[in-house]
């Protein structure tokens, strides 16, 4: 996390504009704002930073002409000497992630400050700054991981064949040769917020994207099932849904990271993870003559609310619930059993129903 800083001459030399020369105060400072705002306008990200330093000069400019501090101006523009402060403050502890997302923390409490006016300071080189990205959106945006704020971030060895996982607390590990694509979807978001404009993103960004929204929906979870020794069958019916409900609603994080999704098509028919789980589960369906849309609707509310011991049985009833099929309530109970079976055996190559 670093700012970049531009000696002021040069700022508006190309502008014909000497830095130096302005007698009047108030009158330096509009001129010097008004060539970084068309610069700003551009997406140049140095000029962002130049029209907080301005405004921040703004603000020492009326506090000497009202030095009671009760002018409207002072009080508009209080909050502007503090974004400063914490530009600052990420140049002196860039180093220090826990420090960074102390700060953000406590400017978020504030209530003063938008996610854009905090988020357009960060950079994108390293873990560290993926961490303090994660920290500043569970933030700002805490029901994307279930009222949790990121606890930590850790990357996994490339040589791991898990690509993400989570403690469904708050804990985030990632498999290090995807971070450079994360910190790319993130780097992204900044340049959308000063463009003020949705972006895409490659599709193996917006695959990080949805692998993410994955993780996020575990820790959304309302049940608690520490105490609970889930078996296989119940995690795979359980991560099979999961990943299903993923790549149907990860347009709602893409929504918040003001990406463009454009690779929805390709996602959900195939992501990263759960493949053959999700092939057999269509199958299912299919057999069952339940549409994949009609499955999915509301999808998020009954996978927060699904306790590990009962996943088979409140899965299979959503699938009779959805089904087209006219099966007689006498017969409910032995499609259930049958579907139940089958759920069980949803990551085997051999799952069917007959």
């Amino acid at each position: 996390m670093k700012v970049q800083e531009r000696d002021k001459t040069e700022t508006v030399a190309e502008e014909g504009f000497d830095y130096n020369m302005c007698g009047d105060e108030m009158e330096h400072i509009e001129k010097v704002e008004s060539i970084e705002k068309k610069r700003a306008e551009k997406g140049d990200k140095i000029s962002q930073l130049a029209l907080f330093e301005n405004a921040y000069k703004r603000v020492q400019h009326f506090q000497k002409l009202c030095k009671n501090g009760d002018n409207e101006e002072v009080q508009k523009n209080a909050t502007i000497e503090e974004l400063i402060e914490f530009m600052n403050f990420c140049k002196m502890h860039k180093d220090s992630v826990s420090l960074i997302r102390s700060e953000i923390s406590k400017l978020h409490k504030k209530g003063n400050f938008e996610f854009e006016e905090i988020y357009m300071f960060f950079e994108f080189d390293n873990t560290s700054d993926l961490e303090i990205s994660f920290h500043t959106f569970t933030t700002f945006y805490p029901e994307l991981m279930g009222n949790k704020s990121l606890t930590e971030l850790y990357a996994n060895t490339r040589n791991s064949r898990v690509l993400m996982s989570t403690d469904n607390e708050g804990t985030l590990h990632i498999n290090e040769k995807i971070i450079p694509h994360a910190l790319k979807v993130f780097e992204t978001t900044q340049k959308a917020i000063m463009e003020k404009k949705r972006i895409s993103v490659s599709l193996a960004e917006e695959q990080v994207i949805y692998a993410l929204w994955h993780e996020f929906l575990h820790n959304q979870s309302e049940i608690l099932t520490k105490s609970y020794e889930p078996v296989d069958e119940e995690l795979a019916i359980m991560e099979t849904i999961n990943e299903l409900t993923a790549r149907h609603t990860y347009t709602i994080f893409t929504d918040k990271l003001k990406i463009k999704a454009s690779h929805q098509n390709s996602i959900l028919k195939k992501g990263w993870g759960y493949q053959q789980e999700i092939e057999n589960f269509r199958s299912l369906m299919q057999k069952l003559s339940v549409r994949e849309t009609d499955f999915v609707k509301n999808i998020i509310d009954f996978n927060k609310i699904i306790g590990m011991e009962s996943y088979l049985g409140e899965t299979a009833d959503r699938l009779l619930d959805k089904s087209k099929k006219n099966i007689p309530s006498g017969a409910r109970e032995n499609w259930r059993k049958k579907i139940i079976t089958v759920l069980g055996e949803i990551k085997e190559e051999t799952a069917s129903f007959d």
